[in-house]
């Protein structure tokens, strides 16, 4: 592929400038949030969100993913409307599975999540949510899956500023009673927005073909071990937020909430574009081979030269960073942050390398390799906790990160022939270790203070980014007009 780079370059710029001004609009949100409700709502908030993910996960079938794929390889021809009544049609059944199941199990999730029968109205109340954000899921794999990547973008620029605008108000009148009615109307905010997008590229047909799902039943074969995997990873967040809320109460979920949002969320938005440009364009290769190791390396390279520079930034101003985005009670997730921020150097590999099974419809290998990275995430963030407190479970997810980095490097060279190019080990090894050396310095030497030597980093960082991707770009040319 021709100007490869530049594509990848264009869609992570993209897809990381439309996540950033989405997060910004979160970030106003969070904020306003963490001033009205403190520590406490913004833990409680969290909990409700997590119980979201986890239910919609689980009765989702994972449709979002294999559809995504499906939709993908079969391009843009009858079959590929075909596949798109499918997922629709498989989507709506699974969210009135999620509605029925929320409600029904309200009692004991109430439970499960707050050992109390107290917040059992709340919980049946989530059951239009969870419906909802399943079907949401469906109209996103449509636009993902039909390369409507520009009308992707803006949808959650719409989402977040709608979300903002109707929900805070609830907040400054009701307080933490709000929490739940503003979830409701998050969720269908954001399936009225997507579905004006996504309906205009395939009109919407509500009625249901038992022949043409038992025909397309790959979707759920698929979907069924990304939702077995999907329930690890939901499940090992909420595990953990409920193992934290027992040691150290609402508040100190609040707190971690903030380390994770500034990891995940934040420094993770140029991340985007991998779930978004570069898993259909994987799911089109049939055949292993030069070309998709090419492919997914040079995802990798991109991914590490736009993302190190914002990762080291966020390391150094997250003392600033945290108190504007919620307030000073949340200082106490700064240390997190800096070990979680070298976590995700490592998640630009184990991203990009777990959508080569994705694409290749490797389900059960799928689930094995999730199912055993949460596992350890969840083990090693325990772990952290008992041992070094919110800052242990930064170092909790740099050890996992670690672990599965070498565990999936070694699955995919055996299974898929995949192997990491010299150039991208020297992008990472450069850009990692600068990285540790923040952390290193700010963890051992608190007291001294070295701001410039640390804002030099970051510059050295973005300048090494810039001077290797503009050779990369040369190359690529000179390589084209060879073939040429």
């Amino acid at each position: 592929m021709r100007g490869e780079y530049k594509h990848i370059f264009k869609y992570i710029s993209v897809f990381g400038s439309v996540q950033g001004l989405t997060i910004l609009l979160g970030i106003v949100k969070n904020k306003l949030i963490a001033i009205l409700l403190g520590p406490v709502g913004v833990g409680l908030l969290s909990l409700y969100n997590s119980a979201i993910r986890l239910l919609s996960d689980i009765t989702g079938m994972g449709v979002t993913v294999s559809g995504t794929r499906l939709v993908a390889s079969a391009g843009n021809d009858g079959r590929q409307i075909e596949i798109v009544a499918v997922v629709r049609q498989w989507s709506l059944l699974a969210a009135l599975v999620g509605l029925i199941m929320t409600a029904l199990l309200a009692f004991p999730l109430s439970f499960w999540f707050f050992q109390d029968s107290w917040h059992v109205l709340s919980m049946l109340m989530l059951a239009p949510a969870v419906a909802m954000t399943v079907l949401t899921g469906g109209e996103l794999c449509v636009l993902k899956g039909t390369g409507h990547l520009r009308q992707l973008a803006w949808s959650s620029v719409y989402v977040a500023l709608g979300i903002l605008l109707s929900t805070v108000p609830l907040y400054v009148i009701f307080g933490i009673e709000a929490i739940v009615p503003s979830l409701f109307l998050s969720a269908l905010l954001n399936l009225i927005i997507v579905s004006y997008f996504s309906r205009k590229i395939a009109p919407f047909n509500w009625k249901i073909d038992v022949g043409l799902l038992r025909h397309h039943v790959a979707v759920i074969k698929l979907g069924a071990a990304f939702v077995a995997a999907g329930v690890f990873g939901s499940g090992t967040d909420l595990l953990f937020r409920s193992f934290l809320n027992a040691q150290g109460g609402a508040g100190t979920v609040g707190i971690y909430n903030a380390g994770y949002m500034m990891c995940m969320t934040y420094a993770g938005a140029f991340f985007a574009s991998m779930e978004t440009d570069y898993y259909p364009r994987l799911s089109m290769f049939k055949n292993l081979g030069v070309k998709f190791n090419q492919v997914v390396n040079h995802q990798i390279e991109v991914t590490l030269l736009v993302v190190s520079p914002m990762l080291l930034f966020f390391m150094v101003a997250a003392p600033f960073i945290i108190p504007l985005l919620y307030s000073n009670e949340f200082l106490e997730a700064v240390p997190m942050v800096r070990w979680g921020m070298l976590a995700m150097y490592i998640r630009c590999f184990t991203l990009a390398i777990e959508y080569i099974v994705l694409s290749h419809g490797k389900p059960i290998s799928y689930f094995l390799i999730e199912s055993l990275s949460y596992s350890v995430l969840l083990f090693s963030m325990i772990v952290g906790y008992l041992y070094g407190g919110v800052e242990g479970v930064g170092v909790g997810m740099l050890v996992s990160g670690v672990l599965e980095v070498v565990f999936v490097l070694i699955y995919v060279n055996i299974h898929f022939h995949y192997k990491v190019s010299k150039r991208v080990g020297t992008i990472f090894a450069f850009q990692f270790l600068l990285g540790v050396a923040i952390v290193c310095k700010i963890a051992f030497l608190p007291n001294v203070h070295l701001g410039l030597l640390e804002a030099s980093l970051v510059l050295i960082s973005a300048v090494f980014s810039i001077i290797t991707f503009v050779l990369l770009i040369s190359n690529e040319k000179e390589d084209a007009n060879e073939d040429a």
